[in-house]
């Protein structure tokens, strides 16, 4: 009886010890799955990366404004077509992350934007957003986003 309750408990805490790491490791990737977001889809403007970062019913809800992979794609058109050569740069301050279930996840933070042209800052945003991703096939995607803007901008 003895082995067998002791078996039991080492079966119990192995599961519970890898389910927090799994829980830690899924939480880490996706802040850097928000962090690839901004840094590939919204400074760098790469189109392709959308539909690897988000889902096919990604909504972004912005300032009142609704987005989805399909505006983002026309925005991406129109700042190349403008040929901007302004560098956004992206920081992130994470504050709150929780996993409700082992594909699902909530993330809470402030983003700050710093826009810079020929090395000298031409504009600064913050904005407070949170998100929701989704494991799909074993790989995180963005679902939702929503992003209020926190201070004017200050350029």
């Amino acid at each position: 009886m003895k082995k067998t309750l002791s078996l039991a408990a080492f079966l119990i805490l192995s599961t519970t010890v890898n389910g927090q790491q799994n829980s830690s490791k899924d939480k880490e990737a996706v802040k850097q799955l928000i962090i690839d977001i901004f840094d590939d889809i919204w400074s760098d403007f790469k189109s392709k990366k959308i539909t690897e970062h988000q889902t096919k019913d990604f909504l972004l809800l912005e300032q009142g404004e609704i987005w989805n992979n399909d505006s983002i794609k026309s925005y991406h058109q129109r700042k190349i077509i403008e040929n901007s050569q302004a560098v956004r740069t992206n920081e992130f301050d994470f504050f709150r992350i929780e996993q409700s279930d082992k594909n699902t996840i909530w993330v809470a933070y402030h983003n700050y934007g710093t826009w810079s042209l020929n090395e000298k800052i031409i504009r600064k945003s913050q904005y407070l957003e949170s998100g929701i991703a989704i494991k799909i096939k074993g790989k995180w995607k963005l679902q939702q986003l929503q992003s209020t803007r926190v201070k004017h901008e200050l350029f």
